[in-house]
């Protein structure tokens, strides 16, 4: 299943029974609650993160995406990311 993160206007969780989560190009300070929310209703469960359309990323997504890792760690569970071809996401 597949699910995408969208801007930042929509302030309700993002259901999330998939395990791939496709990253919007700009992942700037909007979208970071939005982020957030999403990790959350995916926590539990393996995940693969394609960051294919990723140009830029702002430091509070930096921040949601640490958690995240940290997160899937101490849960014992696999986060995985892909496609990070402007190296924004492993620099952070």
């Amino acid at each position: 299943m597949e699910s995408a993160v969208t801007g930042g206007n929509d302030s309700q969780a993002v259901i999330c029974p998939m395990r791939t989560l496709y990253l919007p190009a700009s992942l700037n300070a909007a979208v970071a609650d939005t982020l957030a929310k999403t990790f959350r209703a995916c926590r539990g469960d393996d995940l693969v993160i394609d960051a294919a359309n990723v140009e830029n990323v702002s430091a509070q997504c930096v921040e949601v995406l640490r958690a995240a890792l940290d997160n899937w760690a101490s849960d014992g569970r696999s986060l995985t990311l892909l496609n990070d071809s402007t190296g924004q996401i492993h620099a952070a």
